[in-house]
């Protein structure tokens, strides 16, 4: 099997574990591409697993469910967080093997390995957002580790909810206290930023952009913060009369001082984890991808809400 070998060895030579996943994505997250990550060792995991589509639904499975899973939970000094694994698996019959190990077809194993590896990380991208954690089954996104006191109001407070101000940025801002009160990100999804851009129009300015050296790409920044998109946050939230209203959020970002993703290695110590299994009574094989993460947030006020956005 040299296409699955060379595929191994394409997965295994990624830094982290969302380096080279993003092409051809359903939708835009460039939160998942700056946040850093720490490889976590000695410690077992939640499961969750993905169709077999190229981009299906994710299922995140219970402890005690049919897949290898856990209930632990490792902990740092005055820290607790859950370890959660994202699995895909991809199925080949004996014929489909055959015509994958052909030299001149080497590169489809790997194409579809890639496929079922942008589902993972589609779903980690999901969770690190809006992920509710506890009984989902899933690790708890920035929404659900946001706690009230650290959120305002879009509008100076509108009751309702209302349209973005440049005030309520620097609003948001200010309850960051971690790192020394500076946050790393503003995090919001495309319809809002081009509120934030409006609303800086809107008073005769322009939004500050800064040239990236390396993607050669533009990014927008709030002052020193950098702005950046995912499409994993929502437009129809609510808030008292309030309907289709979305949020904004404001990260520090760093482990042991802000939020992280953490990963443990797989059995060969690489950031992915593949098995090949026989499938009872199938004629397949079954090679089975899988990763496991979490996302620690270190200090509650390293992360802050602006809600009720219009």
């Amino acid at each position: 099997m040299a296409s699955i070998t060379q595929a191994e060895s394409r997965l295994f030579s990624r830094p982290n574990p969302i380096d080279g996943l993003h092409e051809d994505l359903p939708i835009p997250d460039e939160f998942i591409e700056v946040l850093p990550w720490v490889r976590m060792e000695g410690h077992e995991v939640h499961v969750v697993r993905v169709t077999s589509g190229s981009f299906g639904s994710a299922t995140w499975i219970a402890p005690g469910a049919a897949a290898p899973d856990s209930s632990s939970v490792p902990t740092t000094p005055a820290t607790a967080f859950e370890l959660r694994r994202v699995e895909v698996d991809l199925l080949l019959d004996s014929f489909s093997e055959a015509i994958y190990s052909s030299p001149t077809d080497v590169d489809i194993a790997q194409v579809e390995l890639d496929a079922k590896l942008r589902n993972c990380r589609y779903a980690i991208g999901r969770a690190l957002v809006i992920g509710a954690g506890g009984a989902s089954n899933e690790p708890q996104g920035i929404r659900g580790q946001t706690i009230a006191a650290q959120t305002v109001g879009a509008s100076d407070e509108a009751p309702n909810g209302g349209p973005l101000l440049l005030t309520d940025v620097d609003r948001l801002l200010a309850l960051i206290r971690a790192n020394n009160g500076r946050a790393d990100v503003l995090v919001m999804n495309l319809a809002v930023r081009q509120k934030w851009e409006k609303a800086h129009y809107d008073k005769g300015l322009a939004p500050r952009v800064v040239r990236n050296a390396e993607t050669g790409l533009d990014d927008f920044y709030h002052g020193r913060v950098r702005v950046v998109v995912s499409e994993h946050l929502p437009s129809n939230e609510t808030k008292g009369l309030g309907t289709n209203l979305s949020s904004m959020f404001a990260v520090v970002l760093g482990y042991g001082k802000g939020l992280a993703g953490g990963w443990k290695p797989g059995a060969g110590g690489e950031y992915f984890d593949i098995e090949r299994e026989l499938v009872a009574g199938a004629d397949q094989h079954r090679y089975r991808v899988s990763a496991q993460v979490t996302f620690p947030l270190f200090s509650r006020r390293a992360l802050a809400r602006l809600n009720g956005i219009s």
